[in-house]
């Protein structure tokens, strides 16, 4: 299939992506059926949501929860989304839990928060340096958003945020905020730390501040990059190198299916002139396209294995990070079913380590998609064991199933939800804002028609998948192939359970890892 599946590295240079959709790999009709219905939900909301003038800023941040009359809202996020815990509680099982990380040293220079700082929340006697060598301080450093352009008459900052991982009554622990800085470059006056104690104005400005922030990160760094566009490469190079009933790509199939169809249609609508990106994120089409080509930069394929990107942060180990960081709990359980899986099925292909190096057309496939006129995946080498090769597989299978659930599916729960975290602030605060009230935030949210199309954007986006994990359209015909994959179901189905039973205790319930709604496939 190597004439059909062909490498197109001028769509969105430098990225290799796929040239246009082959016929191979247009969905079928029960996709497209899908969708179809899905859109007309959207379009119905849209058409019955009441919006008098759309050139006008909303009365008040409850008018927001009208945008949703044949949508379900979030009411979880509606109702509690001004609260510091859900604040915090955003970064370890929100749409993007995979910003914070450990303080293991000094803060950044150009962001001086103090003892006192930290004491106001902490407690008499709190100091930095303490907290930090009892990894009790967390971070969020957005500096990938530092010098993005901005979109007209929007403004994205790029924050910093600080955690303290407090004792609780009940002998739990929670992260609290403790302070945030709108911008770089600290100044007293300008560019001031706010924290809880500020006016709560202040405060809630700053908040917004880094949930803006966020979304774009999220958007453009995590999900588009990270999970749809960094995985496009392995589809066409499977299709390029690996023979139809190749053991690796039979199996590879099941995670990639609609993957190219997905991309090609978000590189036409969605990245496109005057598409979502363009009209709502803060770094219009210009600026977010940059921020992407920034995280494509620092990324690499053996970093984007589970375990090692939580290492990256610091947050892999609980007894010396977060314990209650759901984000990181349930997909490790994932996860180590997903090795598992991929591990018994390699065992059944390939004896020992010399038949993985005896493998031409395995050995073709990661040194085409690493390769330069080929898929340009950085940190990619070709296996030359059996447990390198269950390495691959298993972050390809994480990254285009579980991940991309955690990654997309929380866009309903959280972004939809316009003040919770807006695509963009559409006026530019700085410098040192200072809110007086609702009105001020209303004046820095996205209008009417912003809004709307938010709301329809990310509601299609995070449509229900159409397949569960591990739950293929076609057994193996190998048996002992299809014996594997009936042992990674039961798995997941215990999985599902002490996921369950953990949702009993947390702040919010947090279900997009759970096998039972996590696809097989980036199928959205």
């Amino acid at each position: 299939m190597r004439r059909a599946f062909r490498w197109d590295v001028t769509s969105v240079p430098p990225l290799a992506v796929c040239a246009g959709v082959p016929h191979e790999a247009v969905p079928g009709p029960r996709f497209v059926a899908a969708r179809a219905r899905r859109g007309a939900e959207i379009a119905a909301n849209a058409g019955h949501a009441v919006l008098d003038d759309v050139s006008r800023p909303f009365d008040s941040i409850r008018d927001y929860e009208r945008l949703f009359p044949v949508l379900g809202a979030p009411t979880a996020i509606i109702q509690s989304h001004t609260r510091d815990d859900v604040f915090a509680w955003q970064r370890i099982a929100g749409t993007n839990p995979m910003m914070i990380r450990r303080v293991d040293g000094a803060l950044p220079e150009d962001f001086p928060v103090t003892d006192a700082h930290l004491a106001a929340i902490a407690g008499t006697g709190a100091t930095l340096s303490r907290a930090a060598a009892e990894h009790r301080l967390y971070l969020l450093d957005y500096e990938i958003l530092d010098g993005i352009p901005h979109g007209a008459q929007r403004y994205l900052p790029a924050p910093y945020a600080l955690f303290h991982l407090a004792d609780t009554h009940t002998g739990h622990h929670a992260l609290r905020p403790v302070a945030i800085q709108i911008e770089r470059r600290a100044h007293p006056r300008e560019n001031p730390i706010y924290t809880p104690g500020s006016a709560p104005a202040d405060w809630a400005v700053a908040k917004l501040m880094v949930q803006v922030a966020d979304m774009n990160v999220h958007e453009m760094a995590l999900h588009l990059w990270g999970c749809h566009f960094a995985m496009e490469p392995f589809a066409v190079g499977r299709a390029r190198t690996l023979a139809p009933e190749h053991p690796i790509g039979i199996l590879l199939d099941n995670h990639f299916d609609a993957l190219i169809a997905n991309n090609d249609l978000g590189r036409r609508t969605l990245i496109a002139e005057g598409g979502p990106v363009d009209r709502y994120l803060g770094g219009a089409l210009e600026g977010s396209l940059e921020i992407l080509g920034r995280a494509r930069a620092t990324w690499t394929f053996s970093g984007a294995s589970f375990p090692r990107e939580l290492a990256s942060r610091g947050v892999a180990d609980p007894d010396t990070s977060i314990p209650n960081y759901p984000f990181r709990d349930d997909g490790l359980r994932v996860w180590s079913a997903i090795e598992a899986y991929v591990r018994g099925y390699v065992a059944v292909y390939y004896d020992g380590d010399a038949n993985v190096v005896a493998d031409p057309e395995l050995a073709a496939f990661a040194t085409e998609v690493a390769a330069e006129d080929g898929g340009r995946i950085a940190g990619l080498e070709v296996p030359r064991t059996r447990e390198e090769l269950v390495a691959m597989l298993a972050t390809l299978v994480f990254v285009n199933g579980p991940l991309h659930n955690a990654i997309n599916a929380t866009q309903g729960d959280f972004m939809t939800f316009v003040p919770n975290m807006p695509a963009a602030v559409w006026r530019n605060p700085m410098p040192a804002p200072r809110g007086s009230g609702e009105r001020d935030l209303l004046a820095l949210l996205p209008g009417k028609d912003a809004s709307l199309g938010q709301i329809s954007t990310l509601s299609f986006l995070a449509s229900k998948p159409l397949a569960r994990l591990g739950y293929y359209r076609q057994p193996y015909r190998d048996p002992a192939a299809e014996s594997v994959a009936a042992r990674f179901r039961a798995s997941l189905a215990a999985i599902d359970k002490q996921i369950d039973r953990a949702n009993e205790t947390r702040l919010l319930r947090y279900d997009d890892l759970t096998p039972r709604v996590i696809p097989n496939s980036i199928d959205m």
